[in-house]
Order: structure tokens, then C-alpha cells, then sequence
């Protein structure tokens, strides 16, 4: 149940909510055009793609994008409360307020072929003082106007541009500008040679770990060839055992 919800708007859209919940919850993402960067203030939450779950502990964050099905967030504690800061990214927006060219976090990486559209981010210094100033805004409404609105969303572009976790973000957002969507067969060859382990291969599927793998397991015909061709190539065990194995 929200207990308290406060938003500010950009352009006649949301950009920036924080949102109050009484436990236990949960939250379907709807589809949608837009990718969302979702800061746990208080308490933990778990996100959920598909049958995946993914612990958000207190100050860790999210980032994804809309564009598909079966993301939602929850929490099975009961009795407790979680704060949840939520700023979105609307492709309309970036490409106003960047009217020029867009950062490179906005743009396609070269020689990626992944559709990942979902990443944890750790406890972040830098990003957790961005979401204390937020916190002004919020109590603080009538101070807000568009300029500043405008900066605090470069801000927390630059900042994850910074992250350890920046070449996957660029890959979420860059989707809203470039959406590409790989077959399950082109990312496996791009990846089969590389060390990349089966955790990290569900993510850039979009597939549980469960369904990937029995996905290799009907493509492992179609493999076999090429991993014959390779064999001097040295390969990562978590992956490529099984499908050499399957």
C-alpha cells in the first residue's frame, strides 16, 4: 500500500518520483517507451524479470528499460516500509534538453550484441549524495523549476556514465534511441568464445537462467560445428561445458 508519493514533472511528463510503500507490495511494469533508474531509499526490494529474482538492498539501484514484458517489483516483508526513488528517462526529453548530440551513454556501443535491458547497481557514493539532493526538491516543490530539472537529469547521466557498471547501462539506454533486438542465436555466437559466464549470458539473453539453458540445449546442433572448428581457443567452464556437454 503508498503510504506517500511525491512527483515532479518535465515537459508535461514525470521525471522524478519518490514513492512511500507499506509491505508487502508488488509492482507490474507496464511496456512502455521509456527506461526507468530505480533507487531503494529505504528498506529492500526485490526486482523480478520473469522467474528471476534480483535483491535490491537498502541504497543499491536498478536501471531498465520498459520495452519488455515480465519486469516487476516487489517486497514479502511484512509489517515494514520501503522509500523508493524513481527518476525515468523519456526518449523525448533526452533528445531535447541533448538537442546537439547526444553522450555517449545514449548512443549504440560498437561491437555489442546483447539485449539486456536490466542491471543492479551498488551502493554508489556518488549517486546516493545525488539522491540525498533530490530529496530537497521533493519537500521542496515550489523551488523546482525546468533549468534545474534539466541539470539534475544530465547529472544522473554523467554519474552513471561513471559507474562500474557504465558499458551495460549504455546498452539499456541506448535502446530507446537505437532499439535492436538480437536473435538468440546471433548473441550466442558473439559471446561463445568470450568469458562470459551462464549468470551473465541470462542477462544478455533476456531469458532465466533455467529457459537459457534449455534453449542451448536445442541450439546446441548448430553450435557444435563451430565450437569444433575452435577447439585450441581456451573457454570459459560455466558455459561452454554444458553446451559442449549437452
Amino acid at each position: 500500500m503508498v503510504t506517500d508519493y511525491k512527483k515532479i514533472d518535465l515537459f508535461g511528463k514525470t521525471l522524478m518520483q519518490k514513492v512511500a510503500i507499506k509491505t508487502p507490495f508488488q509492482f507490474d511494469f507496464p511496456v512502455s517507451d521509456y527506461a526507468c533508474f530505480l533507487f531503494s531509499l529505504e528498506g529492500d526490494i526485490q526486482f523480478h524479470v520473469d522467474e528471476e529474482q534480483i535483491d535490491i538492498p537498502r541504497n543499491y539501484s536498478v536501471l531498465l528499460n520498459c520495452l519488455n514484458t515480465g519486469k516487476k517489483i516487489s517486497s514479502s516483508n511484512s509489517n515494514s516500509s520501503n522509500e523508493i526513488v524513481v527518476i525515468s528517462f523519456h526518449t523525448d526529453i533526452l533528445k531535447k534538453i541533448y538537442d546537439r548530440e547526444l553522450p555517449l551513454l545514449l548512443q549504440k556501443p560498437k561491437n555489442s550484441v546483447t539485449n539486456q535491458s536490466n542491471e543492479k547497481i551498488n551502493n554508489d557514493f556518488l549517486i546516493r549524495k545525488y539522491i540525498e539532493g533530490l530529496l530537497f526538491y521533493f519537500e521542496n516543490p515550489s523551488l523546482v523549476n525546468d533549468e534545474i530539472l534539466i541539470l539534475k537529469l544530465k547529472e544522473i547521466i554523467l554519474l552513471l556514465s561513471q559507474t562500474q557498471n557504465a558499458e551495460t547501462i549504455q546498452v539499456i539506454l541506448s535502446q530507446l534511441f537505437s532499439p535492436t533486438i538480437y536473435t538468440f542465436k546471433q548473441i550466442i555466437e558473439a559471446n561463445l568464445f568470450l568469458q562470459v559466464s551462464i549468470e551473465d549470458l541470462a542477462q544478455k539473453t533476456n531469458l532465466s537462467i533455467c529457459y537459457l539453458k534449455e534453449s542451448l540445449q536445442n541450439c546446441t546442433t548448430l553450435l557444435r560445428p563451430i565450437i569444433s572448428r575452435q577447439k585450441g581457443l581456451k573457454m570459459q567452464p560455466n558455459f561452454f561445458r554444458f553446451l559442449i556437454n549437452a
